[in-house]
């Protein structure tokens, strides 16, 4: 492989590539998942984020339960996991951002796109995506 001479675009995606692979090689020993999570780029430098989720029954019980518990605050009781049609993609509804008044539901592409969104909108595209189902 060759040595990365300066960080772009394309650059920063393999380098992005590169580590995730290793991290999952130690995730999957500790019974975690690791997933890409952004980051940003400038003059010669890269910040990389990746995502660490446990993926234990009793982990995944317990972020269900808060996370349903802080949507239901905003008026969507049981919303966490459900799928929505937006545009093109299908999102899930993943948590509440109860300090983001004007999109405080946060919803992720099967690809891990993260975007907000406002509770009416959700409550609209979930009914219709249960109609269409």
């Amino acid at each position: 492989m060759t040595k990365i001479d300066s960080l772009d675009r394309d650059s920063t995606k393999i380098v992005q590539d590169r580590f995730l692979e290793a991290l999952q090689a130690v995730a999957e020993e500790l019974g975690l998942r690791v997933r890409a999570h952004g980051g940003s780029i400038e003059a010669g430098s890269a910040t990389l984020k990746f995502r660490v989720e446990c993926l234990s029954p009793t982990a995944s019980a317990a972020t269900r339960d808060h996370q349903n518990k802080m949507l239901g605050l905003l008026g969507l009781p049981d919303a966490y996991g459900k799928k929505f049609v937006y545009g093109h993609d299908l999102y899930t509804v993943m948590e509440a951002s109860l300090g983001s008044p004007k999109f405080p539901v946060i919803a992720a592409t099967a690809y891990g796109r993260r975007r907000k969104f406002t509770v009416g909108l959700v409550q609209k595209q979930i009914a219709e995506f249960a109609g269409k189902s």
